[in-house]
């Protein structure tokens, strides 16, 4: 046994991803130019959205009260995580209502959350 510390190595890309696919929690990372930059199996499944789209694709399955609430969240720029109950509109839990918090990332990005 050794008393020396061991390296630290940093987990790849591609072992975070397949640890945030492995949660069942939906998980978005928005950027600055409101454009999803990460979601994660759940979110894709849920909400259906893609790296790439706008916060219009992450909202879309939300009811209408619900993405005015939300988007209105990502544009007063708050810093601390929202918990908005959000009624989702369409898809597979279609008229449930999850606890969406929405709270600020690294930087200018957003992070979006469901359980």
């Amino acid at each position: 046994m050794s008393l020396l510390p061991r390296p630290v190595t940093l987990p790849s890309n591609a072992q975070l991803s397949a640890l945030l696919d492995g949660v069942d929690e939906v998980l978005v990372l928005v950027d600055g130019r409101q454009r999803v930059s990460f979601r994660n199996q759940a979110a894709q499944r849920l909400l259906g959205c893609e790296p790439g789209q706008g916060l219009e694709a992450v909202l879309a399955r939300f009811d209408e009260p619900a993405r005015l609430a939300l988007r209105h969240a990502f544009e007063s720029n708050a810093g601390a995580a929202q918990a908005l109950p959000s009624r989702l509109a369409l898809g597979p839990l279609a008229g449930h209502t999850l606890p969406v918090s929405l709270g600020r990332g690294a930087g200018h990005a957003w992070v979006l959350r469901a359980p």
